[in-house]
């Protein structure tokens, strides 16, 4: 399949989730096993008090950006668990700036083997 009739697909299967939609992702690109997306920061969304660009708004960039990939091999995921190191990402220079793409850079992504992960009867199917 091409990369253009992939995205779509992807783009369309993702224009339903409703949190993607409020955060103002959007699906720029996609191959086998990677994505790239993007997200403008809406000071009226993403700002937290200090006037920085809100932690958990990289948390769902990258959070996003590992289903969207991982939809591209047909594979289902969900996140246990996401860690990011760092006080700051993006700082707003005045009370209403304007919107502003801030393009975190997410690196050491790794998935736990499933023997790691807690016991949820059928739910978890042990690797072979």
């Amino acid at each position: 399949m091409d990369k253009e009739k992939c995205l779509a697909i992807i783009q369309e299967i993702f224009s339903t989730n409703r949190y993607v939609i409020h955060s103002g992702i959007i699906i720029d690109e996609v191959g086998c096993g990677w994505a790239k997306l993007h997200m403008t920061i809406d000071p009226d969304v993403h700002i937290n008090l200090t006037g920085f660009t809100h932690g958990g708004a990289f948390s769902t960039l990258a959070n996003t950006a590992v289903g969207v990939a991982c939809c591209t091999v047909g594979a289902k995921t969900v996140t246990l668990n996401i860690t990011r190191r760092g006080n700051s990402m993006g700082r707003s220079e005045s009370p209403a700036p304007g919107p502003k793409d801030h393009r975190p850079r997410l690196e050491n992504l790794r998935r736990p083997p499933l023997a790691a992960l807690p016991d949820h009867g059928d739910h978890v199917r042990q690797r072979r």
